[in-house]
């Protein structure tokens, strides 16, 4: 089962969300969570804040592996492949490049927006 069919599931079953994501598997939690902040079942900010400051460690390191595994990666593949790694690039390449990242940001369901919040959140979690 996919996790657009879990979350669609969440919203049949009252107050199950809240639980899933607030669960001790958080590379689950993470995703799920993510997914439903972008449909906008979920407050991702306060959900975000209160995670961080609550589990700490075990969260943000989740949180980590998935903009690794869904973001880092992605992009740094697509440089390489597309052998814009080690060259000048030019207003073409670089147009190119911005066209994937957006590509590589919907697919990980993070906007520019969110993903700049979330690495707020992660860099400075005693502001909040």
């Amino acid at each position: 089962m996919n996790l657009s069919r879990v979350l669609d599931i969440t919203q049949d079953i009252k107050d199950s969300l809240i639980k899933i994501v607030y669960c001790n598997d958080f590379d689950f939690a993470v995703n799920l969570g993510i997914l439903a902040g972008k449909r906008e079942f979920l407050h991702y900010d306060v959900w975000l804040k209160e995670r961080i400051k609550k589990v700490g460690t075990p969260f943000v390191q989740a949180f980590i592996k998935y903009i690794n595994e869904q973001i880092i990666i992605p992009c740094k593949e697509f440089m390489i492949q597309g052998g814009f790694a080690h060259k000048q690039l030019s207003p073409e390449d670089l147009e190119t490049i911005d066209k994937a990242r957006e590509i590589i940001l919907e697919r990980s369901h993070l906007s520019k927006e969110r993903l700049c919040m979330t690495m707020e959140h992660l860099e400075n979690p005693a502001n909040f």
